[in-house]
């Protein structure tokens, strides 16, 4: 019993030589934020606590032996630095680095095996396992969506470039640019309504002026007249675009559920 107890002692310090210091993690590992904050500690307006802070004094790369103590332990000035080891560290997810076809998800905190932090881009599916079977179905659910929602847009595209068109509302002037290629029509004129009910106001202040306009003949008889839209707008080949646009929607979102 002796003997394993002195193993453990034995690789419990060994295990703690071999700490990895979060303070001197290469540059081009960190996060933006840290590094930008790193370049901007030497500044008394951003880090006005840079005098007291001891591992200010670490940028020449001498050690300290304060560096390693982020978890579970405090000291009595707060050090900007340790706060972002920290962040990168404990908060956000890291994975272990070793030659394995899958990456492993690091524990937080993890300062015996060196990790790196997960690529917000290029991480695959398979990296993601570490995480949990709900957040990979989630991710896979999500890029599967974005493949369908391109494959309808793409489908989309022939009305989109009619209704942007001189053909359709003479490109659409005036529309706003997050608006262009829908069915939106610029071009319209007041034509007589003679099926327009009684329940419309003679005057224009009781109405709606933009859509109605009012006339009397020279018998006296009042003349209604409405806003007509002169785009063409339901033609048979805008018809069937959008309705095989919807099918192939209708029918992704039931492979993918």
């Amino acid at each position: 019993h002796d003997h394993d107890h002195d193993n453990d002692l034995a690789s419990d310090l060994d295990n703690t030589e071999r700490e990895i210091d979060f303070l001197k993690d290469d540059r081009s590992e960190m996060t933006n934020g840290r590094r930008i904050a790193l370049s901007l500690m030497n500044n008394k307006w951003y880090y006005p606590n840079k005098d007291n802070d001891p591992t200010m004094e670490e940028d020449d790369g001498a050690n300290n032996e304060d560096s390693v103590e982020l978890i579970g332990q405090r000291n009595d000035q707060p050090s900007l630095k340790k706060a972002w080891a920290f962040f990168e560290h404990v908060i956000l997810p890291r994975y272990v680095v070793e030659n394995q076809p899958k990456k492993s998800k690091a524990e937080a905190g993890q300062r015996v095996l060196p990790t790196k932090l997960y690529n917000p881009y290029f991480s695959t599916m398979d990296d993601l396992a570490g995480f949990g079977l709900g957040i990979q179905l989630y991710f896979t659910h999500l890029r599967a969506i974005i493949l369908l929602l391109i494959v309808a847009g793409l489908v989309a595209l022939p009305n989109i470039l009619y209704f942007s068109g001189p053909l359709y509302s003479n490109n659409q002037e005036g529309v706003h640019l997050a608006l262009k290629g829908s069915a939106i029509c610029t071009e319209h004129e007041f034509v007589p309504c003679f099926d327009c009910t009684d329940h419309l106001s003679v005057s224009k202040e009781e109405t709606s002026y933009d859509r109605y306009r009012f006339s009397e003949s020279p018998s006296g008889e009042r003349i209604t007249f409405a806003l007509k839209n002169k785009c063409e707008g339901g033609t048979m080949i805008a018809i069937m675009n959008h309705l095989v646009m919807m099918i192939i929607v209708v029918i992704g979102l039931n492979l993918i559920s």
